[in-house]
């Protein structure tokens, strides 16, 4: 059955895929440019310039934001210091306007990296270099925490209606996971919110680390464990430009060894860094070849019956996947199809009412700490906000 929409307003006529507008924006940008002499700065013309231009937004919490004070942080701005400061140049910001512009900047050689929960596509990596993933997330659903006894995964949101923007993502998986879904549909993500809490809507989806941030300051609304779909943030860099593109990875293969990125990210997020190999051994592998539109996560509902088993597969095939999110068409993946590689990342089994207090008021507390050292509430705001989630948890 095909997923039934709330349809708002006048008739217009069908927008165009995001993927060809971006492809026909980039196609076009270089053809205005080329006239200009414009080139990428070299490694060698930015320690002499003694900074590093980067492209970054400041309103995405936890990613990029202002705290109080006003000053830039979160995940993607402590990264951009640590790779200046390792090419002894201080960071130089260039404000996005919109996540948009992203291709755009590089393009025009206006910035040179951009560091803004920028995701790892195969339409950007035809016009941009992408670093090594610095981060994983995915699509997760968030609930009103009253339903959790009714909504415990994606498969309930059958008959249920699901908040998102018109085209997004979101909207796309839900309506392929779970056709019988309907929809709300709002103009910005900051409204599928409101639509939660009044009743408008019973889910909405989006990245799960956004989905975590929010929840951490609202304990009336509850993330769903695992991700729907995988996705990566990478360092985009100009295309061709390998000396800094191999300094970049350089950079992050060090702060990953010694544990730097882990508590950079920690400070404002829960660090998840993906399961390793190590994890997946001992069990049988079947062989699987990618077909076109495969992801990792329809992979994994093939085989496991739950989209949220991706990392399995990920983890399996490290050596031959790059980007968790841009699958070869003939790639060769090994699948591990016993019960111990299913049970390393199976879901956590919850009561119908109220989180396990070791995987949910832990979480939900260390959040709130996270929010309160990057600035984002105060003293006061952080023990009240403990007050509730422990007044939360004990009512349940």
């Amino acid at each position: 059955m095909r997923a039934r929409h709330h349809h708002e307003g006048r008739k217009t006529m069908k927008p165009l895929n995001r993927s060809v507008w971006l492809l026909m924006a980039l196609t076009l940008v270089p053809l205005l440019l080329c006239g200009n002499g414009a080139q990428a700065r070299s490694l060698a013309q930015i320690r002499d310039s003694g900074v590093l231009k980067i492209g970054i937004r400041e309103d995405i919490p936890p990613i990029q934001y202002r705290d109080q004070k006003g000053e830039l942080v979160g995940i993607d701005p402590d990264l951009g210091r640590a790779l200046a400061d390792a090419l002894g140049v201080k960071p130089e910001w260039v404000i996005l306007a919109g996540s948009k512009f992203r291709e755009e900047v590089l393009l025009a050689q206006k910035v040179d990296v951009v560091i803004s929960s920028f995701s790892i596509t195969r339409e950007r990596l035809e016009v941009i270099d992408f670093s090594n993933p610095y981060f994983t997330t995915g699509l997760a659903v968030m609930i009103r925490a009253g339903d959790r006894a009714k909504i415990r995964g994606y498969k309930d949101l059958a008959g249920k209606t699901v908040t998102a923007t018109r085209g997004s993502t979101g909207e796309r998986l839900i309506s392929e996971l779970v056709p019988d879904a309907d929809f709300f549909f709002v103009t910005g993500t900051a409204e599928t919110y409101g639509a939660l809490r009044s009743g408008k809507a019973d889910a909405l989806i989006n990245d799960k680390v956004f989905l975590d941030h929010a929840a951490a300051q609202s304990p009336d609304l509850y993330v769903l464990d695992g991700t729907l779909s995988a996705d990566q943030y990478g360092i985009g860099v100009a295309k061709g430009d390998q000396d800094l593109l191999n300094y970049v990875n350089d950079v992050l293969s060090r702060m990953k060894a010694d544990g730097k990125l882990a508590r950079l990210i920690g400070k404002y997020s829960k660090f998840d860094p993906g399961l390793e190999p190590e994890a997946i051994k001992g069990g049988t592998l079947t062989s699987y070849v990618v077909k076109p539109g495969d992801t990792l996560s329809r992979i994994a509902l093939q085989f496991y019956g739950d989209p949220t088993r991706w990392p399995i597969i990920y983890a399996a095939n490290r050596d031959t996947v790059k980007y968790a999110n841009v699958l070869n068409v003939g790639l060769e993946l090994k699948i591990p199809s016993s019960a111990r590689a299913v049970d390393a990342v199976a879901p956590v089994k919850e009561p119908a009412v109220g989180p396990s207090v070791g995987d949910g008021l832990k979480g939900k507390l260390k959040e709130a700490e996270g929010l309160y050292k990057g600035g984002l509430i105060d003293r006061k705001e952080y023990e009240e906000l403990k007050k509730a989630l422990l007044k939360r948890f004990m009512e349940n």
